[in-house]
Formats: C-alpha cells, sequence, structure tokens
C-alpha cells in the first residue's frame, strides 16, 4: 500500500502535529486502523486543516491584507484578494462567511476594533486595532518559523483539490 501523504510531512503547526500524533498512536495501538491514503489525507485537510489554519491564523492573514490595503476593509476587496489565494473553482462565499465569523469573534475579544466610517462611495471600513497592527507589521516585514509555515500551510491548503 502507498504510503500516506502526511507521512512526509514535519510541522510545528499544532492542530496538524497533534492529529499526526494520534494517527501514530491509533495505528500503534490497534492494527484496524490504519494510515490515511492520499484521498483521505486531501478530504481531511480540505475539509479540516483548511478550517484550523483560518481560526488559528486569521487575525494574522486577514491583517496581512489589511496592511497591503491601507488597512481599508471592504467585502469586495477581500473577495477580490481571497480569489488570487483561493483557485476560482473553489467557494469563497464560504470561506469569507468563516472568516467574517471570526473577525467578529475577535473584535467582540478587542483583538480588532470595528469602526464605521462612510468612505466615498457609502461603503464601511475596518481598522485593525493599532497595538495588533504594530505587532503584526514587525512580524509581516520578515516572517519566520511558525508564522511563516503557517502562512505557506495555509495557502497550500486552499489549492488542495477534493471533490465532495
Amino acid at each position: 500500500m502507498q504510503k500516506g501523504l502526511h507521512e512526509n510531512i514535519t510541522t510545528n503547526f499544532e492542530p496538524l502535529k497533534s492529529f499526526m500524533n494520534l494517527q501514530k498512536e491509533s495505528t500503534n495501538q490497534d492494527k484496524t486502523l490504519q494510515i490515511l491514503t492520499d484521498e483521505e489525507w486531501q478530504r481531511y485537510l480540505h475539509n479540516v486543516i483548511v478550517k484550523e489554519l483560518i481560526t488559528e491564523g486569521i487575525t494574522l492573514v486577514y491583517a496581512c491584507f489589511l496592511y497591503k490595503n491601507d488597512l481599508e476593509f471592504s467585502p469586495n476587496k477581500t473577495k477580490n484578494w481571497f480569489k488570487t489565494v483561493v483557485k476560482e473553482d473553489t467557494d469563497v462565499e464560504i470561506f469569507m462567511n468563516v472568516i467574517h465569523a471570526q473577525i467578529r469573534l475577535f473584535a467582540s475579544l478587542n483583538v480588532l476594533t470595528f469602526e464605521n466610517n462612510e468612505g466615498n462611495n457609502g461603503s464601511k471600513f475596518t481598522y485593525i486595532n493599532q497595538k495588533v497592527f504594530n505587532e503584526i507589521k514587525i512580524i509581516l516585514e520578515e516572517p519566520k518559523g511558525d508564522v511563516k509555515n503557517m502562512l505557506t500551510s495555509l495557502k497550500e491548503a486552499f489549492r488542495i483539490e477534493y471533490d465532495n
């Protein structure tokens, strides 16, 4: 049997690491449990890891978008930005819904500061909390370690193709 794709992956990203360790332990304890095939691993990446990455990394990734767009937020800009990351045949709306839910959560935790300012076109804009932005700006100027790995993994996970 072909080895599962995940056997060749090393990571410091906790949700992925804990899942992989769980797989190894389960396989050792119960011979009826097989290591995931490539197809099963792709399903897992698509359905679970992407959501985990969004949950864990949304502040940083979304701030990256805001930083590159002068801290300005609007639904159309966000959607267009994600289309450069996500393949065209991916349902961008699903990711948008998850992301905006996360943004609302972070806003409620005072990680993000929401301000409703009317722009020239009547759109509402959102600005990131200045303290958070300053911390993220430092990270974005030279991403390394887990942050760099997370951003790379997020982009790769978005590109995984799997037919439900």
